[in-house]
């Protein structure tokens, strides 16, 4: 048989997660750039799997990022909506359910991009790559 490798799974440091989060709920995308810049106007989550504000640890750990930075940053949600589906209805509901809610959590309304593709190379360059 055959061993499968799994690769290890880069966290954030310890000095960056919050006492109310697991390490193990953290994966750093970018390990060349493991700390937030110093320098900075936002904080950018990109919502893309978890569309909803209510227990969404990503979201609650770029909040955190964004409060306690030394600036105190705002967080900017951007979601960018996918080419429409079959059924349109589809994405009517997942707008309408709990990523609605976020406003009212962020007091701020996300930012939604319709018909654009993102790519890998989107996402490095949101992510400072």
């Amino acid at each position: 048989k055959e061993e499968v490798i799994v690769p290890s799974v880069h966290h954030v440091d310890d000095d960056l997660i919050p006492s109310w989060m697991n390490k193990e709920r953290s994966k750093v995308l970018t390990p060349q750039c493991t700390r937030p810049k110093s320098k900075g106007e936002c904080v950018v989550y990109w919502m893309q799997r978890d569309v909803r504000a209510i227990d969404n640890w990503a979201l609650l750990y770029a909040r955190h990022i964004a409060k306690t930075s030394p600036d105190d940053l705002p967080l900017q949600v951007v979601y960018v909506l996918p080419p429409p589906p079959a059924d349109c209805e589809a994405v009517e509901t997942e707008i309408d359910g709990d990523a609605a809610n976020s406003t009212e959590i962020l007091m701020m309304p996300p930012l939604v991009l319709e018909g654009c593709h993102m790519t890998r190379r989107h996402g490095d360059f949101l992510l400072g790559g």
